[in-house]
């Protein structure tokens, strides 16, 4: 059968043929029957929530039998959820989220002082306005930057680790848990 999954909690890696991504809590895929996938799951478990359905149901478009791809109602949802906080964020907040998306590895404090306000200030508006503290947005960043660069290039892991700001291949390897 083919089925929906949605990363609820944890991280993984998914092999679909040659490609590989890091999945974490948020991304769903949709899978069709005859492709077959692998999910790489590190010390700790993830948590999934799949939906079955019927082997003659057909896919959403674009999708190829190569492909992982989200069915566009499920990925509507997901972008309207987004959108939605996005809007109801101060416009300095939804700066904040857009430099750590800029540089994953800059710190509470720096951020506070280039937006001109105090961290714990900081830290309660963001964490009201999207869910998460502005660690654990900047810790997701970091992975899926290093994910990216593991995957793309063949730049040694300690190197990654550094370039993505973690201390050390160790460190970086730790937190894909």
């Amino acid at each position: 059968t083919s089925h929906l999954a949605i990363l609820l909690e944890g991280s993984y890696l998914e092999r679909v043929g040659s490609a590989v991504r890091f999945c974490l809590p948020g991304d769903a895929a949709y899978y069709k029957p005859d492709v077959l996938h692998e999910n790489i799951f590190g010390r700790r478990f993830g948590r999934c929530l799949n939906f079955e359905y019927p082997q003659d149901l057909s896919p959403p478009e674009p999708c190829r039998s190569d492909a992982v791809c989200v069915p566009a109602d499920i990925a509507r949802l997901i972008a309207t959820e987004g959108r939605e906080r996005e809007r109801s964020a101060p416009g300095w907040v939804a700066a904040a989220r857009r430099r750590i998306d800029a540089d994953p590895t800059t710190s509470l404090g720096r951020l506070a002082d280039v937006l001109c306000v105090h961290p714990s200030y900081l830290a309660r508006s963001f964490r009201r306005a999207y869910g998460v503290s502005v660690g654990q947005y900047a810790n997701v960043r970091r992975l899926r930057s290093s994910a990216a660069m593991i995957v793309q290039t063949d730049a040694p892991l300690g190197e990654i680790a550094l370039r993505t700001g973690f201390y050390d291949q160790s460190h970086l390897s730790n937190a894909f848990g």
